[in-house]
């Protein structure tokens, strides 16, 4: 119990960093709060499926040795010894280092009486392939065998595509063939992407462009007209020939102006129709 209130006096300062970090430390407090109190009403199995649970939203060490006590006191010295030894990897500074060292030696002598009992754990899974977790450890895929020392052990399986798939084993007397299938996760819709109207948007840049060129040349043929009114009322000097030039240009301007603002407003307005009503495709 040491080591647990311990763990319970600096679990209220951890902080997740980053985005949802809020979200994060929510689901870590209250699976924290939920496997204490399974662990003080000596639910053992209970506590460390809740401790795994925040530690999968908040990886702190606190979290990895409360899961050891929980191992040591289901008497599964292997995976406690394990979990001890991640706990001071994690924390090289820890303030009870040398405790949880000299409890270390003392599992792996417990361990090692228990590795004459060990018995084989057959599992499969549908689908195959998929990784399997002993004790919090990724040890292989499907389909597994393993060797166990008796007591209570915990599994996991994680296929992509699938829920992951929690149980437990108890390790006593006779093998354990154990087959779990893992349930699909929901398919998200997929919404599909449509292409560029190239027509469409053809049609509208150059529809555009002609209207623009319908203003200069328009504005050009205004200016020749302009030269005829002054050349008409005698505020300008002029010869046949010159006149002449600038009607000709005036009114190849003007019907070059009126060309391109038909053409121009068609083009652009079939192609908006294209981009609002049409379907989207070359």
């Amino acid at each position: 119990m040491r080591g647990l209130l311990f763990a319970l006096a600096l679990w209220p300062a951890l902080v997740v960093a980053g985005e949802g970090a809020e979200a994060e430390n929510s689901t870590a407090d209250a699976a924290y709060s939920a496997g204490v109190e399974h662990f003080k009403a000596r639910q053992f199995k209970d506590a460390i499926l809740e401790f795994n649970k925040a530690y999968r939203a908040n990886p702190h060490p606190i979290l990895v040795f409360n899961m050891a006590r929980c191992f040591e006191e289901l008497k599964n010295y292997e995976a406690a010894v394990d979990f001890y030894q991640k706990y001071l990897k994690m924390n090289p500074e820890a303030a009870d280092k040398a405790q949880v060292e000299e409890s270390i030696t003392t599992l792996k002598l417990l361990a090692g009486k228990a590795q004459e009992q060990r018995l084989d754990l057959q599992l499969t899974s549908q689908p195959d392939g998929a990784r399997v977790f002993l004790n919090g450890q990724e040890v292989g895929v499907t389909p597994f065998k393993k060797a166990l020392p008796q007591g209570t052990h915990f599994i996991a399986l994680e296929a992509e595509g699938f829920s992951r798939i929690s149980d437990e084993v108890e390790v006593a007397d006779a093998p354990i063939t154990k087959h779990l299938t893992l349930v699909p996760l929901p398919k998200q819709p997929i919404t599909p992407v449509k292409p560029p109207n190239y027509l469409a948007w053809g049609l509208v840049v150059t529809g555009g462009a002609m209207l623009i060129g319908s203003g200069l040349v328009g504005y050009m043929a205004l200016d020749k007209n302009n030269k005829l009114d002054e050349m008409d009322g005698g505020h300008a000097t002029y010869n046949a020939d010159t006149y002449e030039t600038y009607k000709e240009d005036g009114r190849a301007f003007s019907y070059t102006a009126d060309g391109l603002l038909l053409v121009g407003t068609t083009s652009l307005l079939t192609g908006g129709y294209l981009l609002l009503a049409a379907p989207s495709k070359d």
